[in-house]
């Protein structure tokens, strides 16, 4: 470590800041590769394919959901899912997050922290 390199410097977001766009269409079925393997890492009970695939359609479609992704159509690093909700015990609306997910040879990059801004702005 240079002297007027810091110890945080070393730990620094890459200077290549990630673009998360709004899912289109035509990233569906990559988006579906996603939810496969994060089911493949996280998934505690049986999955319906068919639920998951709606839930994809509404956040494409913008139908009260938003999906965030990185990459290009054919070429997604990463997605955020996000819907309108509201919590089981309130009547308050909320933003819920349903899924933050980077392809696993995509995480040492800043993909994750520019999905966390996508959902917060």
């Amino acid at each position: 470590m240079s002297e007027t390199q810091t110890h945080t410097d070393r730990f620094q977001t890459p200077t290549r800041v990630p673009r998360v766009r709004a899912a289109v269409p035509e990233d569906f079925n990559q988006i579906m590769d996603l939810c496969r393997l994060l089911y493949a890492e996280n998934g505690a009970v049986n999955v319906d394919w068919p639920s998951v695939e709606t839930a994809i359609i509404d956040g494409v479609n913008g139908h009260q959901a938003c999906l965030g992704v990185i990459g290009e159509p054919g070429a997604l690093e990463g997605a955020i899912y996000l819907r309108i909700s509201r919590m089981w015990y309130s009547r308050e609306i909320i933003l819920e997050e349903m899924f933050n997910f980077v392809r696993e040879e995509c995480r040492r990059t800043g993909n994750a922290k520019s999905l966390i801004e996508f959902a917060k702005s």
